[in-house]
């Protein structure tokens, strides 16, 4: 949601030029229409849907299966909000994992529901009945004012009132080739971009590990000093979207984070999520910007073992506070 959010922005910012923005959907789910409702005009393809039904969120609990194979989860957390290990030592949500869920899915479905009734000019509550008659066949989203026209991808330019004989079409892989000295942009200071992304640990970052993308303390650690001694670099910018992962390796990447800020500004800027590990490598930065839907924050520490061949004794964990 906060990468949308992110986009959304830019969108917005770009519509203060004056110049016309159109969203052209093949489908609509609920951010797809997030993102396009904030263009000038939105078209749906005619045989499409928009699919606006609300937001949801499941879990997977392994606890009856691992009792059925004689595994016990012998797993220790800190706070009963503190729910990573939940799906391996329970069956169902506890209460306070489900209470912590539907908070999260009402913050975000507040905010669908807010960007969207701004954007097609309705009230907070008509955009909440439209969602929960959703979705919708491509007609009777036009006839609820959710999008302005049914067109194919090569009827936009037409409905929308553009492609007149002075305009040209460039795509974006033509687009992204213009230098940015041709943009203004270049031979002034630089910031540096460093990313922290995917599951903190120690060692090389990896982008395609076969656990997903690993972003590795050896490897952000030589940016960072990189960055940190290069004369040319003004500022330093670490864009996270990390679970967390080893606290050994989020600590290394801590302190080389808090020596680069003695030499020049840095700010965290947080993506879909920057929690345990990748929160807390966010905090020495001068500065953290987040998204309305960022989720971040301490998931808690977890540690402990699966316990095979001997029956549990008891159908709870072993927890402490």
């Amino acid at each position: 949601m906060a990468k949308v959010q992110e986009v959304r922005d830019a969108i917005l910012e770009f519509k203060q030029s004056d110049k016309p923005i159109i969203g052209y959907l093949e489908y609509g789910g609920e951010q797809e229409f997030y993102l396009a409702s904030a263009c000038d005009k939105v078209y749906l393809m005619p045989t499409s849907t928009l699919d606006l039904t609300g937001m949801a969120t499941y879990e997977l609990f392994f606890r009856g299966t691992l009792d059925k194979i004689g595994a016990h989860p012998d797993l220790l957390h800190i706070g009963d909000y503190k729910t990573a290990a939940n799906t391996f030592t329970e069956k169902t949500y506890t209460p306070a994992h489900r209470e912590m869920a539907e908070s999260l899915n009402r913050d975000l479905y507040g905010q669908l529901v807010a960007g969207l009734a701004q954007a097609r000019q309705k009230s907070d509550a008509d955009m909440r009945a439209l969602i929960d008659h959703g979705p919708f066949v491509a007609d009777d989203a036009l006839a609820a004012g959710l999008v302005d026209g049914l067109a194919y991808e090569d009827e936009v330019d037409a409905k929308a009132g553009l492609g007149g004989d002075t305009e040209r079409r460039v795509d974006f892989k033509t687009y992204r080739r213009v230098s940015a000295a041709s943009a203004g942009l270049g031979g002034g200071p630089r910031l540096a971009v460093i990313y922290i992304d995917g599951t903190i640990a120690s060692g090389a970052s990896a982008a395609d590990s076969p656990s997903g993308a690993i972003a590795g303390s050896d490897t952000i650690g030589r940016y960072l000093r990189r960055a940190r001694d290069d004369r040319s670099i003004r500022a330093i910018v670490l864009r996270i979207d990390s679970p967390g992962g080893s606290a050994i390796a989020s600590d290394v990447i801590w302190r080389d984070v808090q020596l680069a800020r003695a030499s020049k500004p840095v700010v965290a800027s947080m993506s879909d999520v920057a929690a345990s590990g990748g929160y807390y490598v966010a905090m020495p930065a001068h500065a953290i910007v987040a998204e309305p839907g960022t989720l971040t924050g301490s998931i808690g520490v977890v540690m402990g073992k699966f316990a095979l061949g001997a029956p549990s004794t008891s159908s709870a964990s072993t927890w402490t506070r």
